[in-house]
């Protein structure tokens, strides 16, 4: 079972094969997601446990049973039934299921789950570096999401790269743990992750990078406090945290001296004209609007595009933006499609990852640290797009929650030391 847990992790981009089994639209994705199940209830021999409620009653049960009763919410408040039905199923009972299996088995097959998830983000990597590699190294091109590519170019760049960003930045975080990845293998992996995000040129992702690094920064001072050593002596910063902090600051001023003399860069100086700032300050004030609107139910799943094209009208005219899939914001997504309770959970998720990264510093935890970082990540991103509201997004998010709710044994001093040092 590790094996198939590594590869539907292997496999999550693929979403994008679709098709329809017996009338109903699915995709690969899906599909992997039925396998693990089929298999699971095949191998399971104790059938009469298999429905207790008790058995799965726990703190993980009542983070994602109410974010399902949220979603199944939406649905019927909806007008796109059909749509939001498919988000439904995709989004939010699918990925739920998948984690109800994984909690009645052992860690082994959740870490064979992100290890491939992992290796998902590498493909992904190299294959947006060799789009930019092959087919432009101008500052004007961009690289095409998978699901885009034989799409007219013009319709396909720009939007669909920050879809890889918002796919590769948690993804890079994870990598950062020396568990998640062979030792062999871990700086070209952390590299070729990180050439991905800088290749697809999207500041959203820079930001949200920028912000890991802040947090990965305080949590050494906070280390080196507590173990009262002097930072920049200390033989673990000096091995492991200064060379990757200097490669990222690095590579950062890199891309901002590869941006500065870009159209897309100086367009962000004239505000008075359409940029990514000026577009989304009318889409973020669209979206208050229609907040304001439906405070308490939002909008429903898949309303959102509808929704956005009958408001922004009265809001700005012409907009910049007629046509736009979603609210270039976290929060305010959640907000419309799972209403008022929505905001409620994802703040409390908010909240509740922060507190667990703080613990985790403070016991030496630091499988827990490296996916609350990066669930953080998401958070981060979070302020400038939407990185939820897709199948693979939706899935990424999920998992990675679900490893930082989880409960886990505190370390004996030995094996904590040992952590501490192979996790930087």
């Amino acid at each position: 079972m590790s094996r198939i847990f590594f590869g539907l992790g292997l496999i999550i981009p693929l979403y994008v094969i679709r098709f329809t089994v017996f009338g109903i639209p699915t995709n690969l994705l899906e599909i992997g997601i039925g396998v693990v199940l089929l298999i699971y209830l095949i191998q399971l021999r104790d059938y009469k446990n298999l429905l207790q409620v008790s058995k799965y009653w726990n703190p993980k049960t009542i983070i994602f049973a109410s974010l399902l009763i949220l979603a199944s919410i939406g649905v019927f408040v909806s007008e796109e039934l059909r749509s939001s039905l498919g988000i439904w199923k995709a989004y939010f009972v699918l990925p739920s299921l998948l984690l109800l299996i994984l909690s009645q088995m052992g860690v082994k097959y959740y870490v064979s789950l992100i290890r491939g998830i992992i290796g998902s983000g590498l493909v992904v990597a190299i294959i947006t570096i060799a789009q930019v590699v092959v087919l432009g190294l101008d500052s004007a091109f961009r690289p095409t999401a998978l699901y885009a590519l034989g799409l007219d170019q013009a319709v396909a760049q720009g939007g669909f790269a920050n879809y890889i960003a918002m796919y590769l930045v948690p993804i890079f975080v994870l990598s950062l743990s020396r568990r998640n990845i062979p030792v062999e293998l871990r700086w070209f992996v952390i590299a070729v992750l990180f050439t991905g995000i800088i290749t697809t040129q999207s500041y959203a992702g820079i930001f949200a990078l920028i912000g890991v690094l802040v947090i990965w920064i305080l949590t050494r001072i906070l280390l080196s406090q507590q173990n009262q050593q002097n930072l920049i002596t200390s033989p673990i910063v000096k091995k492991y945290f200064l060379p990757i902090i200097g490669v990222i600051i690095a590579g950062i001023t890199v891309f901002g001296i590869w941006q500065f003399n870009t159209p897309k860069f100086q367009s962000l100086l004239d505000m008075n004209n359409r940029n990514s700032i000026t577009t989304r300050i009318q889409i973020w004030d669209t979206s208050i609007a229609m907040i304001k609107d439906n405070p308490v139910l939002g909008i429903g799943l898949a309303d959102f595009q509808r929704v956005y094209a009958e408001t922004i009208p009265y809001k700005y005219f012409p907009p910049y933006e007629w046509l736009v899939p979603e609210p270039h914001n976290l929060y305010f997504a959640f907000w419309l499609h799972l209403g008022l309770a929505g905001i409620m959970w994802l703040i409390y998720v908010l909240r509740y990852t922060i507190i667990r990264l703080i613990e985790a510093i403070k016991s030496n935890q630091w499988e827990t640290y490296w996916l609350s970082l990066s669930l953080l990540s998401i958070f981060l991103y979070g302020i400038l797009d939407t990185p939820f509201w897709k199948n693979d997004l939706a899935l990424l998010f999920l998992v990675i929650l679900y490893g930082v709710v989880g409960k886990r044994k505190k370390p004996s001093l030995g094996a904590r030391l040992g952590e501490e040092i192979s996790s930087f």
